[in-house]
């Protein structure tokens, strides 16, 4: 991530109550949000994936390069392959992540295996939780319609289609 955080020269957009609290060289922290979450004093609403395929094929790879076949495409991993995969990115997510929001934060974590999917064509409307969407979601929060403000979505299959989620593909 030190790479992608210097690639991206985004030093001024993180949050600097964290930047201030890292050790020198070390800002780069900042970029994850189990680092900067509790640093945070605005409300904030997490949208992402819990399986992240980026992530997978650049840092994942990096560290486990037989897994080549799984990080390019989900349905070629191997049951064991994704129950480790279930362990590290939605573990590191739920534990990380969802232990540091506040009650006046908001989470929508879906199970598509992407990056950035939410924001592509029909991922706002059309990603769904429970039949939720993370426009519908969003907007609940934001203005207070619900007292629920927490999504998080299931567990990959361990045989495939490993994709337990069917808006992911829609």
């Amino acid at each position: 991530m030190n790479y992608v955080f210097k690639m991206q020269n985004v030093t001024s957009h993180l949050v600097d109550n964290c930047v201030k609290s890292t050790p020198a060289g070390e800002a780069w922290q900042c970029f994850w949000a189990e680092f900067s979450l509790p640093l945070t004093k605005s409300p904030v609403f997490v949208i992402n994936s819990l399986y992240d395929a980026w992530q997978m094929g650049n840092i994942f790879m990096t560290q486990a390069p037989a897994w080549k076949e799984c990080a390019g495409k989900l349905d070629s991993c191997t049951s064991s392959e994704i129950s480790v995969t279930n362990s590290i990115f939605q573990k590191r997510m739920l534990d990380r992540v969802l232990t540091q929001l506040q009650p006046k934060d908001g989470a929508f974590l879906f199970s598509c295996w992407s990056h950035c999917q939410s924001y592509g064509p029909g991922g706002f409307d059309g990603i769904k939780i429970n039949g939720v969407s993370v426009a519908k979601a969003l907007g609940d929060w934001y203005y207070g319609r619900a007292s629920h403000n927490v999504y998080v979505d299931c567990t990959l299959n361990q045989s495939s289609p490993h994709e337990c989620n069917s808006s992911c593909s829609a």
